[in-house]
């Protein structure tokens, strides 16, 4: 597929060409949110007070000595400027008034712009405006402890590790960039804007691995000691390799590897054993790994179909051959030099996003208007219904053909299907969703009360989280006779959606040459690994795996130099959140241009753009890169401290030295903060040994929700690093209303964690469950056009399936 690249002469042909949105935004979510449009086509305004946005002064440094961070989240977007203090208000309204979209970090800010009807206002803040943490301070650290992933990073013995960057602010913008494409489809057609709201801490919330289904179902939890999945990283002679082992494939890596009787070892005979004892098996391998090369060892691993990948160093990844054939590394011409710019972060084969274009500087003062010119742009329905009369969701009408497994694919539906779409998911008992499974049963603890029950499959609560609001067709794709139906159902389908090993869906005749013969403006997408073009084309991986190739494992340690990767794999939210911005991005282009396109989404590539500062930084200053725990370069102190009780903890992030004049008040330490030496965070990183004895001899007699609270009175970042059953309780979550009620029909009622988007006009869809096995198969067929008879013979022939009788509840 020649997906093109769209450079100034294209910029007409973006999926939101004729758009024009403002950033007025003075943070990560907000900022890459902006980009995301841009980089779709959509004119974005950048708002910068005198001096700048305060991301202009972000670490780290690129080689021109300006913030890699502001650059990477800005390229493409025009600065202008608004006046500081009481004039801000009516500049930002002016420029709002020319424009379609509004991006705010600012809830005043939003408040102040609704009276515009035809105004989409997207609100990205740190936490909700009501519930307990309502004026708490945040850092990605605090959103981290408090998504429940935090917990489940690191060692067992050891504290627990946030990662590095700014994964959940990336990931809150991503969604922000969702929701504001959903509201201006849904503009499209009403004529009207809506105000939508988003906060970092729901977004981290909503990405953290089931854990509050897990505990409604089971009343269990994963720790750092004891985390699903047969997954590790491994020393060899030249560098560190991971290896995800999948159902099934123990005894056949254990052959490859040269060792049968570890794989015949009676402790590890099934996989929930393999899983539970996984430290015991995981020893067994280190000293047969520990001199053979990374290579060898990922080659003989994916011989023996167990995901593996190495674990790529910053340099790694920029000299990568694949991702230069691909083409992924761009530069782009700014004040006489070449800066490098990273890559798409997916492809689209009718309206490819924008090309290289370099930040904006720092805009001149405020004109007296400095309102832009109105621009033809998209225009209003000549007569919009009524400010009060009911609008169906933004994707009501939409169909989507999905074809997934797991998380990643199935995140993306599920966000669909919240937004309205009918969501079609075809699988068979024989090659079902892998969350549903074993079929026989796997880990007691993904069902309710730790009984798998007759149905196994319909009771998985990772399965019965990740795939709400969707209904199952039960359909064998290698049959012949499936593909008549498979065809009708595509000539009835808006977007075929698919996270399938490469060239699964061209044997199955549903790529996208063959979708586009059955319907012209079929919008296809696949989410392989690594994409295709290159050494690693047919490169199959998981979230761990692909988080490995994409240097955020080895940016995750103690200091020690092991690199340390996520406790949930990180890069499947990241997947579907990415995921749903294309679909939606498409679907603009197909309502201005009425044709479908192809998407490819290599979900590695996104991963990229999750830690583009770093990549795109000053390779110079290598102590940047260097984990060392929770330790920052810029902040002083961050890391997590114990506190009473049996693994609890509270993450403290102090990010200005007024925040370390107020610790020290609190912790009763003024000997610290008279000291001139810690005045400053470069002193504070020199003493670090010291203040962290203060500060865990503080803790250590608190409980930790309790020394979370009093530092966040004070002004301090500060959070208890929830597990899952903290998860389950929150109380804030509560009261924003996260959680969903949900009765299952074979999984009975439980609490489940929701989706983080807020629409005042169009709510999302929340608290349909999950579809069992099948259970829409004839419903489905009927609606396909197929006779009683035809029904009846598929089957009869075990062609179809209609999983069993089990009526269907929905709840709200």
């Amino acid at each position: 597929m020649n997906f093109g690249e769209a450079g100034p002469a294209a910029a007409a042909t973006g999926a939101l060409s004729g758009y024009r949105v403002l950033d007025t935004s003075d943070g990560v979510a907000g900022q890459f949110a902006g980009r995301i449009l841009a980089d779709l086509g959509a004119e974005v305004l950048l708002a910068e007070p005198p001096g700048g946005s305060r991301v202009r002064a972000l670490p780290p440094q690129t080689a021109a000595g300006d913030s890699a961070l502001f650059w990477h989240l800005n390229t493409g977007k025009k600065a202008v400027a608004v006046p500081a203090g009481p004039g801000r208000t009516a500049a930002t309204a002016a420029l709002a008034a020319a424009c379609d979209a509004v991006i705010t970090d600012r809830a005043a800010s939003a408040g102040n712009l609704r009276e515009n009807p035809q105004l989409v206002v997207c609100q990205v803040t740190d936490f909700a405006g009501h519930g307990p943490y309502a004026g708490w301070a945040g850092s990605d650290m605090i959103h981290q402890a408090l998504s429940g992933l935090m917990f489940l990073t690191g060692k067992g013995l050891r504290e627990p590790l946030y990662g590095a960057g700014q994964r959940a602010y990336y990931s809150a913008g991503a969604a922000a960039a969702a929701a504001t494409l959903a509201a201006l489809l849904e503009r499209r057609r009403s004529g009207l804007g809506q105000q939508v709201e988003l906060n970092v801490h729901e977004v981290a919330a909503a990405m953290s691995q089931n854990l509050v289904t897990r505990y409604s179902y089971n009343g269990s939890f994963p720790t750092r000691h004891l985390y699903a999945g047969a997954c590790d990283v491994f020393a060899c002679r030249d560098g560190w390799a991971v290896l995800f082992c999948p159902s099934g494939r123990w005894s056949r890596l254990c052959q490859a590897l040269g060792v049968p009787e570890l794989g015949d070892d009676p402790r590890f005979q099934t996989y929930a054993q393999l899983v539970e004892r996984w430290e015991e098996a995981a020893a067994g391998l280190v000293p047969l790994l520990k001199d053979r090369l990374v290579a060898d060892v990922v080659a003989l691993a994916q011989q023996a179909r167990v995901m593996a990948a190495p674990v790529m160093t910053l340099a790694d990844v920029r000299a990568c051959e694949h991702l230069a054939v691909r083409g992924f590394w761009r530069s782009v011409e700014h004040h006489g030099r070449q800066r490098p710019v990273l890559g798409p972060l997916f492809r689209m084969s009718g309206t490819p996003l924008a090309g290289p274009r370099p930040a904006p500087d720092l805009p001149g003062p405020a004109p007296a208007s400095a309102a832009p010119a109105a621009r033809p742009g998209q225009t209003a329905p000549a007569s919009p219904p009524p400010a009060d009369a009911a609008r169906p969701l933004p994707l009501a009408g939409v169909t989507v053909l999905e074809l997934t497994t797991a998380w990643a694919g199935p995140m993306t539906a599920r966000i669909l299907a919240a937004f309205g779409a009918n969501v079609i998911k075809v699988e068979t008992l024989a090659a079902m969703d892998v969350w549903r499974g074993p079929a026989g049963g796997g880990e007691r603890n993904r069902y309710p009360d730790f009984e798998p029950g007759p149905r196994p499959y319909n009771r998985n609560n990772w399965f019965n989280t990740q795939n709400h609001g969707k209904r199952s067709l039960a359909l064998d794709l290698k049959s012949p006779a499936a593909a008549p139906v498979l065809a009708q159902l595509v000539r009835q389908a808006d977007v075929v959606l698919s996270n399938y090993g490469p060239g699964v869906l061209d044997r199955l005749g549903l790529g996208y040459d063959d979708a586009r013969r059955l319907r012209e403006d079929i919008i296809v997408i696949e989410m392989p690994s690594t994409g295709s073009g290159g050494p690693l084309t047919n490169f199959v991986g998981v979230g761990p795996t692909m988080e490995a190739l994409a240097g955020m494992t080895v940016l995750n340690g103690y200091g020690d130099g092991i690199p340390v990767r996520t406790g949930p794999a990180y890069a499947d939210p990241i997947g579907a959140f990415t995921a749903t911005c294309a679909v939606l991005g498409a679907l603009h282009a197909r309502m201005s241009t009425g044709h479908g396109q192809y998407i490819e989404f290599a979900q590695r590539e996104g991963l990229l753009h999750w830690i583009g500062e770093f990549l795109l930084a000053d390779p110079a200053r290598p102590a940047e890169f260097t984990p060392h725990g929770n330790r920052s370069a810029h902040a002083a102190p961050h890391d997590a401290y114990r506190c009473a009780g049996d693994d609890r903890w509270v993450a403290v992030a102090v990010q200005t030295d007024a925040q370390w004049t107020a610790l020290c008040a609190v912790i009763g330490r003024p000997d610290l903060a008279a000291d001139p030496e810690l005045a400053t965070a470069p002193g504070r990183l020199r003493r670090t040994a010291d203040i962290d004895a203060a500060l865990g001899a503080w803790a250590a007699g608190l409980e930790d929700a309790a020394a979370a609270r009093v530092l966040q009175q004070a002004g301090i970042p500060a959070a208890p690093v929830l597990n899952g059953q903290d998860m389950h309780d929150d109380q804030q979550l509560a009261a924003v209303g996260f959680f969903v009620g949900v009765e299952h029909p074979e999984a009975g009622r439980h609490r489940y964690q929701g989706l983080p988007f807020h629409f005042s006009a169009t709510p999302a869809r929340y608290g349909e469950p999950s579809p069992c096995l099948g259970q829409h198969t004839g419903q489905i067929l009927r609606e396909a056009g197929l006779a009683e008879d035809a029904v009846a013979a598929l089957l009869r022939d075990a062609v179809a399936g209609d999983g069993n009788a089990a009526k269907h509840h929905g709840a709200r």
